[in-house]
């Protein structure tokens, strides 16, 4: 049995504060609190792998190790909040989400309990899943990645311990560093991976792992003035990347070294009567700690089902939901996570009879769900429903004129300038198609062309505004080193910018537009935003009628010409033209949300070819005379 440590509940409570706080997306001015607070996760990565190699190793060493007593406790510890929160996400997400949105939930349910979701957020597309912060079970990935660890970790220590003791600590550090390797390479190529999986995660484990190994072989002993400053100096460590580290930093990489080396010198050094020990141990850092594991569950859910309904959050509300969830933890932690922990008031025949039903029973309705794509709730009877087909066939559509352009040139070479033609460079992120097929209307006879990756708008430093996570983060760096180059502006008769104005706003912007009035006399388009919805359209149709004008879209609408005002401003300020799909459409309040029978998108926000041809035949009179004819 592991003595009891205070000071690790305290370690626990930063941990997880900092994650729900991050969550929250607190702000001062422009600054996000705690925006390293995602770095929580790795805290308790380092804690885990302490623990629980502790536990393997002195049981080994005493009566004997139990697979089947060691996978009990961690069932015991793991399944009940977890299937309360599943139930309790559920009942709330069918009504909430619309089909799409609620497909994905489902396909992140039935992944949770299987521990490995962590996998299924891997293999999602990132540009068109639902955004993370709406994902209402995406925090159970490290769920996930801990519950692979606890498959692997007995396994292979008492593997290595048979065949001879001596190697063990070896072998720990030789995991170690082979994955913190993997995880600095995969940083730079793979970030998705790197985020989700646990071979680029074990490095963090295994930093726990070796404590355990040294403290059962070695004791855990330190002159006293270690005892003073390495415990503070593990404080800050922890809690200064907490405050100062950004999503936009390659992680976990070698960077996160800080943290989990902080977390291991708190582990090591603190002793009873020390300074840091008392601060962590004190009641109410202890009461936090102890209720983190429901805190950690029912934080998320929370947040994202708000945003999903109410959009941006207040300040009043987002308080009220970390208010929430800290009672909720609590009341978890005394009904719930106590009495199924112990085996005295929940026998094992009975926990696993429970446990069993509910999951069974979770899985048959989130697979259900999966299954039905969503489509839980009978249509609403209106007359725009249309077919996956006619879904997929107008999504498709989009792309027509690329595919024709692309396949008449060739598609190594489509997107380079072409002699004696007028060529017309498009720059932005997935919503180049979208100006390419307006432009195509204006100007017919031009050569389009694309500096185009999804999520990927022209920026000196994109890791500065996009997640660590983003599924192309290296080629997007590479995009915007040529982008900067004045060598990209050769041979180019107009430069037309587009993007989707959500997290990314006119501000960053500004560096290219100033790039380009620096070096380059040619005319700039900057296309502003239109509506952006927060379900895909065809759900809201099949639920409904009565959908053709905005105002009937009502709290599904997420954002409209987005950052107009501004925008304005900033063009006139640089000389570039600024194209108002509000100017150029709607009439008043009255926008149009259809053109030739289609929607203006068939997913949230990306027109549809026929609005985007409606587009182009409201600004061809403003804008043709802005390129001459090739002669």
């Amino acid at each position: 049995m592991l003595k009891y440590r205070p000071e690790i509940d305290g370690l626990r409570t930063i941990a997880v504060l900092s994650v729900v706080f991050y969550h929250a997306e607190l702000f001062i001015g422009d600054r996000q609190l705690f925006r390293g607070g995602f770095l929580g996760v790795d805290v308790f990565f380092v804690i885990s792998g302490y623990l629980i190699t502790s536990i393997i190793l002195k049981e080994a060493a005493g009566t004997g190790f139990s697979f089947l007593r060691f996978y009990e406790r961690r069932a015991r510890r793991l399944l009940p909040a977890l299937i309360v929160v599943l139930l309790a996400a559920t009942l709330a997400a069918v009504p909430m989400l619309h089909a799409s949105a609620l497909k994905e939930y489902a396909g992140s349910a039935v992944t949770s309990l299987l521990f490995s979701s962590n996998i299924w957020f891997w293999l999602q597309d990132a540009y068109t899943a639902e955004p993370s912060r709406l994902k209402p079970l995406l925090h159970t990935w490290t769920l996930s990645v801990e519950e692979q660890f606890y498959i692997f970790i007995p396994v292979l220590v008492l593997l290595v311990l048979k065949i001879r003791q001596s190697v063990l600590l070896p072998t720990l550090v030789l995991v170690f560093l082979s994955s913190l390797i993997l995880a600095q390479i995969s940083s730079q190529h793979a970030t998705e991976a790197n985020f989700y999986l646990l071979p680029m995660r074990a490095w963090e484990l295994m930093a726990g792992a070796i404590l355990a190994c040294l403290e059962v072989r070695y004791g855990r002993k330190s002159p006293p003035v270690l005892q003073s400053v390495m415990p503070v100096l593990g404080v800050c460590l922890v809690c200064g990347p907490i405050l100062v580290f950004h999503h936009g930093l390659p992680h976990p990489s070698y960077l996160t070294l800080a943290p989990v080396l902080g977390v291991a010198l708190l582990i090591w050094f603190t002793q009873p009567g020390g300074l840091v020990t008392t601060l962590l141990s004190l009641r109410p850092m202890v009461w936090i700690g102890l209720v983190s594991y429901s805190l950690y569950l029912w934080h998320f859910p929370m947040f994202a089902l708000a945003r999903v309904q109410f959009g941006e959050l207040s300040l009043s509300l987002t308080l009220g939901l970390i208010a929430g969830s800290v009672v909720l933890s609590g009341l978890s932690y005394v009904w719930i996570e106590k009495p199924f922990r112990n085996a005295q008031q929940v026998s094992l025949p009975r926990f696993m009879a429970l446990a069993s039903l509910l999951v069974g029973l979770l899985l048959i309705i989130n697979g259900t769900i999966f299954i039905l794509d969503g489509r839980v709730k009978l249509p609403g009877g209106s007359h725009f429903a249309y077919t996956q087909a006619q879904i997929e066939s107008g999504r498709n559509a989009r792309f027509d004129r690329v595919r024709q352009r692309c396949l008449r040139l060739g598609w190594e070479v489509c997107d380079d300038p072409q002699n004696g033609r007028r060529n017309i460079m498009i720059v932005g992120d997935s919503h180049t198609v979208d100006a390419l097929n307006v432009l195509d209307v204006i100007f017919p006879q031009t050569h389009l062309m694309q500096s185009t990756l999804p999520g990927c708008p022209p920026s000196p430093d994109i890791r500065a505004l996009v997640s660590a996570t983003h599924p192309q983060l290296p080629d997007c760096e590479a995009m915007n080193r040529e982008r900067f180059d004045p060598a990209s502006l050769q041979d180019v008769d107009m430069v037309v910018i587009t993007y989707l104005g959500d997290w990314y706003g006119p501000d960053d912007l500004e560096p290219y537009l100033q790039f380009l009035t620096a070096n380059t006399d040619v005319p700039i388009l900057w296309f502003g935003n239109y509506i952006h919805l927060n379900a895909d359209f065809p759900d809201l149709l099949r639920q409904g009628d009565g959908l053709e004008s905005v105002e009937s879209l009502g709290s599904q609408i997420r954002s409209r010409f987005l950052y107009e005002d501004q925008n304005t401003q900033l063009a006139a300020s640089y000389g570039v033209v600024y194209v108002s799909k509000r100017d150029a459409l709607c009439d008043g309040d009255d926008c149009p949300l259809f053109a030739e029978g289609e929607p203006f998108t068939w997913d949230r926000h990306h027109l549809s070819r026929p609005f985007a041809r409606r587009l182009g035949e409201a600004l061809e009179e403003d804008l043709r005379p802005l390129l001459s004819p090739e002669t």
